[in-house]
């Protein structure tokens, strides 16, 4: 499966860490994924957590910027947005129905409340995501919202044992796989 996901990459914020769990065992299951995320220059460079692997795209800044080409001339059966909000949405409203035409979408929400600006609501995703059970609110909006917990933390990680069967039953392995198995209900759509 060809996935893209549109983030932030290599960073402390939470959409970075969930997507680089995820995507890392995407690649490890076989499946080709191309990150397109923000540009370098928008972050200081302690703020960074690593180096970029060949599969990362950077074609949009913080200030709203986003140069298109890259996410239209790359081949992918399923685009995730991860976190809307943050990422410019405006100029992602401008190509949406060119990525909407030749892939399935997903959105993986973030927000703990309904969104006030209407621009939220303007993309018609084949499926929202969310990954903490007090943002069921989704629901009254989009009524076939997945719930798919965030991926845990390593088990060697864990300093108790709750925590370890937590990190256990929710290990990045298995929350991709949950995510590999919506992409594939939303490709038969």
């Amino acid at each position: 499966m060809k996935i893209a996901i549109m983030t932030a990459w290599n960073t402390e914020d939470s959409s970075a860490l969930h997507s680089q769990a995820l995507v890392a065992e995407w690649m490890k299951l076989g499946h080709k994924v191309t990150v397109f995320s923000f540009f370098r220059e928008d972050y200081n460079s302690h703020q960074f957590t690593g180096t970029d692997g060949r599969e990362v795209v950077r074609c949009f800044s913080r200030n709203g910027f986003l140069d298109p080409r890259p996410i239209l001339t790359t081949d992918f059966d399923i685009f995730i947005v991860e976190n809307l909000r943050t990422l410019p949405m405006e100029e992602l409203a401008k190509i949406y129905s060119l990525i909407k035409s030749r892939s399935r979408t997903i959105h993986i929400v973030y927000e703990h409340k309904l969104p006030e600006k209407n621009e939220f609501y303007q993309f018609l995703w084949d499926k929202v995501v969310y990954y903490d059970n007090r943002q069921e609110f989704l629901k009254s909006v989009y009524p076939d919202a997945r719930f798919i917990p965030f991926p845990s933390q390593k088990s060697e990680e864990c300093k108790s044992e709750a925590e370890q069967v937590f990190a256990t039953m929710n290990s990045a392995d298995k929350i991709a796989q949950l995510y590999i198995d919506l992409f594939i209900e939303v490709l038969r759509k």
